[in-house]
């Protein structure tokens, strides 16, 4: 016997258009009809390209006996449609059938009893449509209903007994419709569901019996409504249910009463609403939740003696408590979530965290506590925290960092600290951090990278540095620290072209990937901002608001180029503008002992000098002419006398560098020439002295000679008294001479 368990009509339609040119949507469909043979089993038939507009009472059905499929059919699909309208007993003789597929038909009535026969009907279809109203009546018999979706209609008015009769009932989904209120116990009959859709609707109210006897429910969706209040008990009957989701309403109190019975809780989200505060009667130690989704709105003022009333759920694994106002975390607040495993607190005000806070929180993997207002962190806020893998500090007021702070982050793969004031860190700081994968320190006001700082981060895969005032990094010394480094984002500093371009070379031939900048109207190597000198790098960093950021108008680069041909060569000075409309010296950073500050142009500009060349350049009056001839500042760019003289310091400054410099190297000079001479008259005496020791040795070796030879010549030419006479006289001519 032949089987065919799918059955697509397009080349049926493809042969009608062809053949019978100008019928209409129900005769094709009677003509497909009748091709359907009495020996042929279906399964499954598909209309989805008929756009049939209308059909008639009773035309589904086939005619005569010989026309009836031996075998069920399972499903028809009428997708894409215009039907409108689906009138009483439309699929009367469907009895197989288990799902009909009715989306996207532009149905905007359902008749009584139009579904009347479908007794093994499991899946009804009616989402994407225009129906705006359920009577009773409608749904009746459909006995063995279990899926039943009615999203995105213009439902206002559903029937209380609209769904009477339907107890196998599992999922009913009435979201992005547009009801304002719900009858109560219209969902009574449904003993047997599980999932409740009512997300996207204007429901302002619930009634206290809405949910009663729904025993086996387990996820209820109320989120994108305007829920203002929850009755007392309204869950009080679900001690199925594991996941309630009620962001995005209009709730300003939540109480005890209102969430009790809620035993099986997995997760609960009450994220952005306007809670202001939470009933001091709620008690979570009887939720024993394994998971709690806890967001309230920015509005939310959500203190954390409220906060610390979630106490008691050990079976926690999820805590969201972001886009509050919390400004602290006590040591109580998070105590007994043993089983915790992400919490954030991300989007708050947090000024301060008990270093106790989360000292119970030895399941944690995941913690966010970016957004917030926090300057510093105690050394001991994250021990016992070995199972941490993500730290998320950014976006806060930070500022240092004590070394032992993650000296337990034994399992930590990123930490993010982008967006912060750090201007250094310091050494050891990550010397546990041996898992580490991802390091940003984006964003801050670091000066320099030390690659010792990263000795002991062998697995790091990812390192973000852009956005701070480096100029210079041993590119060496950070590729032996960080061998298995994948990829570096270098762009926003303070880079020399030529030294970033080594940088670069150097990291693409190990198999780095530099992250390109998008720098494309200034000198720029990839897209990395540069200059051809560090040093105009640096006078062309501005401070705003704290943040750093290039110039880039031509009002800002006037000023900078005017500071360097002030400052000359001096290595000392380093120039900052701030404020560029007006005066303010609440963001002055010092890196010397003094400032002497001036106006220029209408800006701030801070110059940092040593004392010791303040002083100096102060007793040099007449150095004050030099520099108001600069061509490059004019009377007319400062605003006073005095603020000439302030920034003529500057000028000053360089002059008595430049005389101290001469004296200077003259006294070197002068003990130069003292120790040579001093040197040399050693030597001349030496020299002396060893040739009057030369003479008696002389002597010595001549009056030797003599002896001999005046023995030799005794006894070959001369007899014994005559050779006696001869040395006598010249012993005692040798004598006289010694």
């Amino acid at each position: 016997m032949k089987h065919i368990f799918v059955m697509i009509l397009f080349a049926s339609e493809c042969l009608i258009n062809a053949s019978i040119p100008g019928c209409n949507e129900v005769e094709r469909y009677r003509y497909t009809k009748h091709r359907i043979h009495y020996n042929v089993e279906i399964t499954n038939i598909d209309l989805n390209c008929y756009g049939i507009d209308n059909l008639p009472s009773k035309e589904l059905q086939f005619e005569g006996k010989i026309h009836t499929p031996r075998r069920v059919l399972l499903s028809i699909t009428f997708h894409d449609s215009n039907i409108k309208t689906i009138p009483s007993l439309s699929f009367y003789e469907f009895a197989s059938i288990r799902d009909l597929n009715l989306d996207h038909c532009g149905i905007n009535t359902l008749e009584t009893n139009c579904f009347l026969g479908m007794k093994n009907l499991k899946r009804l279809q009616l989402g994407n449509n225009n129906i705006s109203k359920i009577n009773v009546g409608t749904l009746s018999n459909l006995f063995a209903l279990n899926y039943l979706n009615l999203s995105s209609n213009n439902l206002k008015d559903i029937d209380k007994d609209a769904f009477k009769g339907l107890t196998l009932m599992n999922d009913l989904l009435l979201n992005y419709n547009k009801l304002e209120e719900l009858p109560d116990e219209i969902f009574s009959s449904l003993h047997s569901i599980r999932n409740i859709d009512l997300s996207w609707n204007n429901l302002s109210t619930l009634t206290m019996n809405i949910f009663r006897n729904m025993t086996s429910l387990e996820a209820l969706k109320l989120n994108k409504n305007q829920l203002k209040t929850l009755p007392p008990t309204i869950f009080s009957n679900l001690s199925s249910l594991k996941t309630l989701d009620m962001s995005y309403n209009s709730l300003t109190n939540l109480s005890y009463e209102s969430l009790s019975g809620l035993e099986s809780l997995i997760s609960l989200d009450i994220s952005n609403n306007q809670l202001i505060m939470l009933d001091s009667k709620y008690n979570c130690h009887n939720a024993f939740s394994e998971k709690f989704s806890q967001s309230c709105s920015n509005e939310s003022n959500v203190n954390t003696s409220r906060v610390s009333l979630f106490l008691g759920m050990k079976y926690l694994k999820e805590l969201h408590l972001e886009g509050n106002n919390i400004s602290k975390i006590e040591n109580e607040t998070l105590r007994g979530f043993v089983q915790l495993e992400i919490l954030s607190l991300s989007k708050n005000r947090l000024t301060e965290i008990h270093q106790d806070a989360f000292k119970d929180l030895s399941s944690l993997t995941y913690l966010s506590l970016d957004k917030n207002n926090l300057e510093t962190i105690c050394n001991s806020t994250f021990s016992n925290l070995r199972k941490l893998t993500t730290l998320l500090l950014d976006d806060n007021k930070i500022r240092t960092l004590s070394v032992s702070l993650f000296k337990d982050l034994d399992s930590l793969d990123t930490l993010s600290l982008s967006n912060n004031l750090l201007k250094h860190l310091p050494f050891g700081l990550m010397s546990h951090l041996n898992l580490l994968s991802s390091l940003n320190i984006s964003n801050n006001q670091l000066v320099e990278l030390n690659p010792i700082s990263f000795h002991f981060l062998n697995v790091i895969k990812s390192l973000d540095i852009s956005n701070n005032k480096i100029n210079t990094v041993d590119i060496n010394q950070l590729m032996s620290a960080t061998r298995n480094l994948e990829h570096i984002y270098l762009n926003g500093n303070n880079w020399n072209c030529e030294g970033l371009f080594n940088i670069i070379r150097s990291l693409t031939v190990r198999g780095v990937v530099v992250e390109n900048g998008n720098t494309i109207d200034i000198e720029n190597v990839h897209g990395i901002a540069c200059s051809q000198s560090n040093r105009e790098t640096e006078m062309g960093t501005f401070t705003t608001s704290e943040r750093t950021t290039t110039v880039t108008n031509d009002f800002q680069k006037h000023v900078s180029k005017v500071l360097m041909n002030i400052t000359g060569t001096l290595s000392n000075i380093n120039v900052i503008l701030s404020n560029p409309t007006g005066y303010s010296d609440e963001k002055k950073r010092t890196k010397d002992q003094n400032i002497q500050e001036g106006i220029l142009n209408n800006s701030i500009v801070i110059v940092k000098l040593l004392e010791s060349a303040i002083q100096q350049s102060a007793k040099n009056e007449q150095n004050k002419e030099r520099y108001l001839q600069l061509n490059v500042l004019n009377k007319k760019d400062i605003q006073t006398k005095k603020e000439t003289n302030d920034i003529a310091g500057f000028e000053r400054f360089q002059t008595v560098q430049t005389t101290s410099d001469i004296e200077t190297a003259k006294m070197y000079l002068i003990v130069i020439l003292s120790v040579t001479s001093m040197i040399m008259l050693i030597i001349i005496g030496f020299t002396y002295c060893e040739s009057f020791r030369r003479i008696p040795i002389i002597d010595r070796i001549r009056r030797i000679s003599i002896i001999d030879r005046i023995r030799r010549h005794k006894s070959q030419h001369q007899s014994q008294s005559n050779a006696d006479l001869i040395i006598n006289n010249d012993v005692e001519i040798l004598n006289t001479r010694i």
